[in-house]
């Protein structure tokens, strides 16, 4: 079933013409401050590619060193590489809670769903770019669209043979499109995302595309564009071909800007009035902000499209991933960012000791005027120079090595891990200031506490990323009311309603190898302390049901097992293990049990864990009960008396 098609917004010459200048009066000023932020996004992809300012470096002489240390580089590769770690090798993607009982047939099926959907889609490959985009630049922007995919199939007519085309359908459902930072425009003055009455990204299209978009009807008036078209000068884009050295060449494009928010529509143009009003309404209304999204195209004042917003509830389907949220800040901060002030200044250090080197090394000759040897002559290592007068000949040594400086490189790197949080340890190396000391323990420890600093940003992706499935879902029920194909013949009918209320969605994080081996170390060392109190337990027991004991010794051991339950219980829950009453075992319970069912009366309700009742002889306890009448003492099924002829509480 196709999507149903969008209400389009009507305007009147006049109307159009006064809703343009609004929409200049405020993208402008917009634009203007994106660009500001589209240089430090440029320098900010510069530095992770490495890009030296100069291409060849004069000073402090011509060919100096010009290396970039890449710290930015490292930091944002190994932060990627545990994002992409953590969210993309569960077996499932994600974890299903059903909150409604409408859904809860559901589970299973939404479970298969989201993993073939992430896999068929393009989405892996999605979540890949979104995070690196969100480790450079701070942000990442995600759009879920709805598109119905075709491809051309070739094949041969059953009666002439010659090669027929045919176009098939290739792929319907949403896919996740991924808007780089620098091309997403945001009005200046605002706190939270969430609260933009609007934003903008920035498309580009070749005079093909624009053409096409108009025949199928989605883009109206693309002929007032002909002559605007302009080549890609945007600063990450430069950038880009400079690190693969090449310029020129770039296809001329035209730039328009997508916009969603709300905005003031005419008011006699609101679908829910009708477009045919009666005379005495036809006057002047009040413009009412709707909720539209349109395509604008600046330098024409073109409006290529205005549609009012399709999606349930008017939602914005695009979906900001932090990295690191900035609180009051409406963009956050990149691994980039932070790295950035300490990797220029490892730079300058890292030139500055190859420098001092060379000039320790390679020093200066001077010669008297009227010596042997020519002017300008060269002069390398091995090289025998035959002089009258070698006495005339003098070596001048520019500077001699400085060590203060690689120690100060080496502390510059330092403060560069501590502000990205990426160590030695995280990047697979050993620790650079304990390389022998370090213990296994000790170093997954540290690994364990390091890794603490990523989990903000990997709990925001994870949120991000869940938005992003409840989104697909809305789209599957908007625009797939038939059901959702999931594979093997099996069909999902959404029920209605927002998916948020009705189903909990929780992406899967999978720990790390060296986390997996150090909460296998941690479970060993748990199960020989249970071992032990098994072993304990097994032996207090056994002694408290041997008639052949003195009561006061099994009163003792009793009272020893109980405290050592209380601890081990206290060490159980720490590891959030569930049904810490079925691990350890209290010899109270058990005993009643055991005492219960040979007696024939079942387990007493008595709550585990519970502390034992007072012992009758034990001092401060109340007078002692009626003394036994089995004579030898004891009662039945073998429960020893106490001291003061009193069976054991259990």
């Amino acid at each position: 079933m196709p999507a149903p098609e969008p209400i389009p917004v009507e305007f009147t010459e006049e109307s159009r013409e006064s809703f343009t200048r609004i929409l200049d009066d405020a993208l402008g000023p917009a634009i203007e401050v994106q660009e500001q932020r589209r240089q430090s996004l440029a320098e900010l992809r510069r530095a992770y590619k490495a890009i030296p300012e100069h291409r060849r470096k004069t000073f402090p002489w011509d060919g100096a060193s010009n290396m970039v240390v890449p710290h930015v580089g490292t930091a944002v590769d190994a932060i990627v590489a545990r994002l992409m770690g953590a969210i993309l090798q569960a077996k499932d993607f994600c974890e299903i809670k059903i909150k409604d009982s409408r859904w809860e047939r559901l589970e299973t099926p939404i479970r298969k769903w989201v993993n073939t959907f992430i896999n068929t889609s393009g989405a892996h490959d999605r979540i890949r770019s979104f995070l690196f985009d969100a480790a450079l630049n701070g942000d990442a922007f995600v759009e879920p669209q709805w598109v119905e995919e075709t491809r051309t199939y070739h094949h041969y007519a059953a009666t002439s043979g010659s090669i027929v085309q045919t176009e098939i359908p290739s792929y319907s459902g949403v896919r996740w499109n991924v808007t780089v930072a620098d091309d997403v425009i945001a009005p200046q003055g605002y706190d939270d995302w969430d609260e933009l009455p609007w934003f903008a990204t920035i498309l580009r299209y070749t005079w093909d595309e624009l053409q096409t978009l108009q025949t199928s009807g989605v883009f109206d008036n693309t002929d007032k564009l002909k002559d605007f078209k302009k080549q890609r000068d945007d600063p990450r884009y430069k950038v880009t071909q400079e690190a693969q050295h090449a310029t020129g060449g770039v296809e001329a494009t035209y730039e328009c800007y997508q916009i969603h928010g709300r905005w003031p529509i005419p008011a006699k143009q609101i679908p829910e009035l009708g477009n045919d009003l009666p005379p005495e309404m036809a006057g002047p209304l009040e413009d009412e902000y709707q909720e539209v999204i349109l395509v604008y195209h600046m330098p024409t004042k073109t409006i290529l499209r205005a549609i009012y917003n399709p999606y349930f509830g008017f939602t914005r389907h695009f979906v900001r991933v932090p990295f690191l949220i900035q609180p009051h800040e409406l963009y956050g901060m990149g691994v980039a960012e932070q790295v950035l002030p300490f990797q220029d200044e490892a730079t300058a250090l890292h030139n500055q000791v190859v420098d001092a080197g060379t000039a320790a090394n390679a020093g200066m000759i001077v010669t008297s005027p009227d010596s042997n040897i020519a002017r300008d002559q060269r002069v390398f290592p091995g090289r025998i120079i035959i002089s009258e007068k070698p006495n005339d000949i003098k070596i001048l040594r520019l500077s001699e090595p400085s060590h203060a400086l690689s120690s100060m490189e080496q502390l510059s790197g330092r403060y560069q891990q501590v502000r990205s949080g990426v160590s030695d340890y995280n990047l697979g190396n050993e620790s650079s200031v304990a390389p022998s000391r370090a213990t296994a323990t000790g170093t997954t420890a540290l690994i364990q506490q390091g890794n603490i600093r990523f989990n903000v940003s990997i709990e925001d992706v994870r949120k991000a990323i869940e938005e992003l499935l409840y989104l697909t879902i809305q789209q599957e029920q908007q625009f797939r009311p038939e059901g959702t194909p999931i594979g093997d013949g099996e069909t999902i009918q959404w029920p209605d309603g927002d998916p948020r209320l009705a189903i909990g969605l929780k992406v899967t994080l999978t720990n790390e190898t060296l986390n997996r081996e150090a909460e296998i170390q941690s479970f060993q060392v748990l199960f020989g302390v249970l071992t032990q109190y098994y072993e304990r337990f097994m032996q207090s027991t056994a002694m408290v049901m041997n008639p052949q004991f003195p009561p006061p010794l099994k009163i003792a051991a009793v009272q020893v097992m109980n405290a050592t339950h209380n601890i081990i219980t206290r060490m159980v829950e720490r590891f959030d293990i569930e049904n810490v009453d079925e691990v350890v075992p209290h010899i109270v319970t058990s005993m009643q049990a055991m005492v219960g069912g040979l007696n024939g009366l079942g387990t007493p309700g008595v709550n585990p864990g519970a502390p034992p009742a007072p012992n009758p002889g034990a001092p401060g306890a109340g007078p002692p009960g009626p003394a036994p009448q089995n004579g030898a003492g004891g009662q039945p099924g073998g429960m020893p008396p106490t001291a003061g002829g009193n069976q054991v509480p259990y």
